[in-house]
């Protein structure tokens, strides 16, 4: 158990080591993996630093005739970007490290949200375990929604945590309008709502007739149907704004009610591969597993539930997406289960030898250690042959 001031050093080494981690050629053009998404939201970002920020017309240069309209979602990193553009200048690094500030920043709200359910032991593996996973490690510093889609969905979870705690009127409102910016940063962050109603239910989750009852039930609807509602509206106004957007979303939802299951095609196979080579590792997979029996015998619905709907985005990822950084999501959940089995060894191996107190976490942390080199292995192909690692 670490005191306050430990707690905070140990925060503070985890921001850096992830922030750090993710500066890599933070000053070279948008040109590695996903080049052509990174570009789109750097267009976006270049016209709200020179035009104004317009957050219902996100614009891109290359769809023909200006004015093209183009995404889906909530433009908040070009948002933010354009913002401290004015103070830093428009530039490479800075697309770069709006994303990593997002994603490292995750590392705060999801430290306190586990701390206070599972332990400081659990919540200090599972921050340390997100940092070093692969996909985030690329994936967590490019100009892409992501990083603020991960950020806004943890955020949101702590805050209907902190209402669950102190209820009020205020922070219930507060909860609403963060879930509500959560699911507008990306709509597949809906999928944290079941988490949120748990959380918000979880002083009464096995009593039925106390759920049942208006006030509860009305409280859960606020919290789940209103950011949804908020979401998907925003959705369909921008599928008929943008160049494409109706396009995109007949695409994902004839490919979801299409009986050929993905997991036939080679796409498919290649999506396997990387949620089990990127998002999560072999040496991942063991922990997570080992974390998912530890959780079994703990009382902690929202885990399932935002697990369960983890599960079902992953599904829809693999059959109709197909991009890896769509399985940015998963990580702080993945990381999570991680924690779980990582401090259940520690605390194994420090019964088995009372006297060793270093190598309980010697060893978790060597398992952490081997997922950060197998991942880097992993990604290595996802920068250009000219930005290898070791000229970092």
């Amino acid at each position: 158990m670490l005191n306050r001031w430990q707690s905070w050093l140990w925060l503070g080494a985890v921001l850096a080591l992830s922030f750090l981690l993710r500066t890599h050629h933070a000053g070279v053009p948008l040109v590695d993996t996903s080049d052509w998404r990174q570009t789109d939201t750097a267009a976006i970002a270049y016209f709200y630093y020179h035009d104004g920020i317009r957050l219902l017309h996100p614009q891109l240069w290359h769809d023909g005739p200006g004015p093209d309209y183009t995404q889906l979602e909530l433009q908040i990193t070009p948002a933010i970007t354009a913002l401290l553009a004015h103070l830093f200048g428009f530039g490479s690094v800075l697309l770069h490290l709006v994303p990593d500030a997002l994603f490292t920043l995750t590392v705060l709200p999801l430290w306190a949200l586990v701390s206070r359910h599972l332990g400081q032991g659990v919540a200090r593996f599972t921050v340390l375990a997100y940092v070093l996973l692969p996909l985030g490690v690329f994936f967590g510093r490019v100009f892409q929604p992501e990083s603020a889609q991960v950020f806004f969905g943890v955020f949101g979870l702590w805050v209907v945590d902190r209402w669950a705690l102190r209820r009020g009127a205020l922070r219930y409102m507060a909860a609403v309008a963060v879930l509500a910016l959560a699911v507008l940063a990306k709509l597949p962050n809906g999928m944290i709502l079941p988490a949120a109603a748990a959380l918000a239910l979880e002083d009464r989750l096995w009593d039925w007739r106390a759920i049942l009852r208006p006030k509860p039930l009305a409280t859960v609807a606020g919290l789940t149907l209103l950011p949804a509602a908020a979401g998907a509206g925003y959705t369909l106004l921008q599928a008929h704004v943008s160049a494409g957007g109706t396009h995109y979303v007949n695409f994902i939802v004839t490919s979801l009610a299409d009986p050929y299951i993905a997991g036939t095609s080679n796409l498919a196979r290649f999506a396997w591969r990387d949620v089990l080579g990127m998002a999560i590792t072999p040496a991942g997979l063991a922990a997570a597993v080992l974390g998912a029996v530890v959780l079994a015998r703990r009382r902690a619905p929202w885990v399932w539930a935002w697990g369960l709907g983890i599960l079902l985005y992953a599904l829809v990822v693999l059959r109709a997406i197909r991009f890896q950084y769509y399985l940015m999501p998963l990580l702080p959940w993945l990381g999570l289960m991680m924690g779980l089995g990582l401090n259940h060894l520690a605390e194994t191996l420090g019964k088995l030898a009372p006297r060793a107190r270093l190598l309980p976490r010697l060893a978790a942390v060597s398992l952490l250690v081997s997922l950060l080199c197998g991942g880097l292995f992993q990604i290595r192909g996802f920068w250009p042959p000219y930005m290898p690692w070791y000229t970092a």
